[in-house]
């Protein structure tokens, strides 16, 4: 008995050696290879986390994908969509939901139904709040317009304010939103490409709106302490880019330069660590990169299967493990990771555990 405990505690105590690095163990499937999918996509988590993705097939039409009973379940929605982006699925009420174009469509048990919100035409964003309304952004027209917030109570959408005013049709449109703990939304979104990103928070109902660098493919996220972080493509330089709000400012740091990466970049957050995957267009891979609250990253390659990482995007569960959908270009699929960490174990030698024996 006394030796069979210490067996477990070496074990134990070799395990604890080795915690300041952990790598993640990734498993990839295919949800969607007819040849035409993937692009466009948006993954969330239900209160189970099961994985639902709503993403476009043949750059147009808009499928949802969901597990059920262990395998993946694809359903046409009905709707379609020109380029760019679905903006988000969401999870009210653990219902799947999405925007794109300016119109909130929401899974009903036979059919989708579309609710508009309140005059919405190009890029779209959502997110949820914590009383379970949805705030969310849109642009009104292609060319010339401008971008708009709006809220849904129950199911009715609301005009809340215009935050830009001119934006033209840039190569990559982009906007992102996020609601903290407090119920106020924060967002980001491009204009004219190679125009400053613009970065708007709404506080005891008046907006603010400032200005960051250059850049598309923005991701916004909230930090632990309540602060935002944008993740974004910087087009100049071909670089991933992580903007942090500290002491009242903005600043900018690179967080993979090597070679053109960065672009279709979509954050997370978790116990205060950013999750970005992103896509590696030198190599034709998908990317994650990782940066904890003092700014220390890491990069890391997902999938390096054939030209993959265009249209990624990231969610986290309740225990830690990353969810990833992205588009596998070389085959026209989706495709789907799923990773969680693991700690390296260094083996114990049998002098080891005998002097951690003589110990006890």
């Amino acid at each position: 008995m006394l030796l069979r405990r210490a067996l477990v505690l070496a074990a134990c105590w070799f395990v604890l050696q080795s915690v300041p690095s952990h790598a993640i163990d990734w498993q990839i499937e295919t949800v969607d290879d007819d040849g035409l999918a993937g692009t466009g996509g948006s993954i969330a988590l239900d209160s189970h986390g099961i994985p639902h993705i709503v993403y476009k097939a043949d750059y147009r039409e808009i499928r949802y994908a969901t597990e059920v009973a262990g395998s993946w379940s694809v359903q046409p929605t009905g709707a379609t969509g020109n380029r760019g982006r679905i903006g988000t699925i969401v999870m009210p009420g653990d219902v799947p939901a999405f925007t794109h174009g300016g119109l909130f469509f929401v899974k009903a048990s036979t059919h989708w139904s579309s609710e508009d919100m309140v005059g919405g035409f190009w890029c779209s964003a959502v997110a949820l709040a914590p009383d379970g309304s949805v705030w969310g952004t849109s642009q009104t027209q292609i060319y010339v317009g401008w971008v708009f917030s709006a809220i849904r109570r129950g199911n009715t959408w609301d005009y809340d304010q215009t935050l830009a005013n001119t934006v033209r049709d840039p190569i990559w449109p982009c906007q992102s939103i996020v609601v903290d703990t407090k119920g106020n939304p924060h967002v980001c979104f491009n204009g004219t490409s190679g125009e400053p990103l613009v970065y708007g928070h709404r506080e005891n109902d008046v907006w603010s709106t400032e200005e960051l660098p250059p850049g598309s493919f923005a991701s916004i996220c909230i930090d632990a302490v309540g602060s935002p972080r944008i993740s974004y493509y910087d087009l100049a330089s071909k670089d991933l880019m992580l903007a942090s709000h500290q002491n009242g400012t903005w600043v900018s740091k690179p967080i993979d330069t090597a070679g053109d990466v960065g672009s279709f970049s979509w954050q997370a957050v978790n116990n205060g660590v950013s999750y970005i995957v992103y896509y590696d267009k030198t190599n034709g891979n998908l990317k994650l990169a990782t940066v904890t609250s003092s700014d220390q990253s890491t990069t890391t390659t997902i999938d390096i299967d054939g030209d993959v990482g265009e249209w990624s995007s990231i969610a986290i569960d309740a225990n830690g493990r990353l969810h990833v959908a992205y588009h596998d270009i070389t085959r026209g699929a989706l495709k789907y990771a799923v990773g969680e960490s693991t700690l390296p174990v260094h083996k114990a030698t049998l002098g080891q555990i005998k002097s951690l024996y003589r110990k006890q």
